[in-house]
């Protein structure tokens, strides 16, 4: 040891590939924990299911997307803060709510429509993978082209992907696996109501019904991502199981 200390390219050298370890094994470390919706979760979520419905049809996506994403972020809190600056229900940055048309974050119809103008770009950016869409709201979208590329990317004096790692899309941040995993597993409990104005959700994720058999219109690249969560079509997140991170993710866009 004292010998790696006296020369400091080998410390360096041993250093990265201890770093390089450590967010190889994220998605070991983001399968540890398991899917749990309390009742005061689901009672808060109540309010909104019609808003995110509506919102969805407008927005031709996959309503249960934005119930998961509203989920992993604020569970379904309007004033929360994070605190890194996200805010409202569905925590949008300052940045990303301008960008997006959002004035007043914490005005639920507001975060939901700016949420879901958001995800649609996602979704047609990232072919229509669920896993991708979610990984780029929680970690950002440079981070997901740069480790669907291979390449590292400065932005400012920070680097993203700094060893040039190439993964399915999905950063190999503990936080970010965890998020997608967690939104995988919720999408796969969730269902939508034939009254279309609530989102039912169930501990059994092999009774839920696919976006064929549902009535409301869905971006054919997202309705098919989603529909076929379980099989090959989603092999992206094959890997993936489910998990629900210890506290609600406050990761910046």
């Amino acid at each position: 040891m004292n010998q790696i200390r006296r020369n400091p390219d080998t410390f360096k050298f041993w250093r990265r590939w201890i770093i390089l370890g450590v967010m190889l094994s994220a998605p070991a470390l983001a399968r540890s924990q398991s899917i749990h919706i309390d009742i005061n979760t689901r009672q808060r979520a109540l309010a909104y299911e019609p808003l995110f419905i509506t919102t969805a049809q407008q927005y031709n996506l996959d309503p249960r997307l934005l119930w998961v994403i509203a989920c992993l972020e604020s569970r379904f809190r309007p004033w929360a803060i994070s605190p890194k600056g996200a805010r409202g229900l569905m925590q949008l940055m300052p940045a990303t709510a301008a960008r997006w048309g959002v004035s007043n974050p914490y005005e639920p119809g507001q975060a939901i429509m700016g949420a879901a103008r958001y995800v649609q770009y996602l979704g047609r950016r990232f072919d229509g993978r669920v896993d991708l869409t979610l990984a780029a709201y929680n970690a950002g979208e440079t981070a997901v082209e740069a480790y669907r590329a291979g390449r590292v990317v400065r932005v400012g004096r920070k680097l993203i992907n700094p060893f040039g790692l190439r993964t399915s899309g999905v950063p190999p941040y503990r936080e970010t696996r965890t998020y997608v995993s967690t939104g995988i597993g919720l999408l796969r409990r969730l269902a939508v109501n034939k009254s279309a104005t609530t989102i039912a959700y169930t501990t059994d994720a092999r009774i839920v019904p696919t976006l064929k058999s549902e009535a409301l219109t869905s971006a054919p690249s997202i309705r098919k991502s989603i529909s076929y969560a379980a099989d090959t079509n989603f092999s992206a997140s094959s890997a993936l199981t489910a998990a629900t991170p210890r506290s609600i993710s406050y990761q910046s866009r």
